[in-house]
């Protein structure tokens, strides 16, 4: 995807990632399991990247029953924090 707007979702583990990302499966939403951005720090090598537009439902699911993400939205080939 790497267009303007969309998310990308650190995890401090591998398995986090890959809970987070099966829960998204199953809710239907769009992910994709990337390298994590250079430009961003991770404890863990793999991140999500998501549609910005989607980001609200994502961490309603994760919230429920998954890890909570740090969240950094791509603007112009930057990352910047989504609190």
């Amino acid at each position: 995807m790497n267009e303007e707007g969309s998310c990308v979702l650190l995890f401090t583990t591998i398995h986090d990632v890959m809970r987070a990302e099966k829960l998204l499966k199953q809710a239907a939403l769009w992910r994709d399991l990337i390298p994590t951005p250079r430009q961003l720090s991770s404890d863990c090598g793999m991140a999500l990247e998501l549609r910005a537009a989607d980001l609200a439902a994502a961490l309603a699911h994760l919230i429920v029953g998954g890890p909570r993400p740090r969240v950094y939205q791509e603007r112009g080939g930057t990352y910047e924090p989504v609190e």
